[in-house]
């Protein structure tokens, strides 16, 4: 299944899971659909590399990047604390 499959299958099940009790989130992502998977027309090399109209995400935006030059790890968007014996066998 590809990302953006898997994507649109995510959004049915929060649907089906939460539709009732959370009506307005339901009906803010199901309104804009299209806008929502905007982001799989683009190709896949191009992701990292799209940023966020959100405000407060776009804030963040440089120092995310500050970070990746520097060579920090992150893994599932939290960074990954390395012990120095970790560090020096790298």
């Amino acid at each position: 299944m590809g990302a953006r499959k898997a994507a649109e299958a995510a959004l049915d099940a929060f649907i089906e899971t939460y539709g009732i009790k959370h009506e307005k989130a339901v009906e803010c992502l199901t309104k804009d659909r299209d806008t929502v998977f905007a982001f799989y027309d683009f190709p896949a090399e191009h992701w990292q590399h799209l940023l966020t109209t959100n405000p407060i995400e776009s804030r963040f935006a440089t120092v995310r990047r500050r970070k990746a030059i520097l060579g920090v790890k992150f893994r599932d968007g939290i960074e990954v604390v390395r012990s120095q014996a970790q560090a020096a066998a790298a």
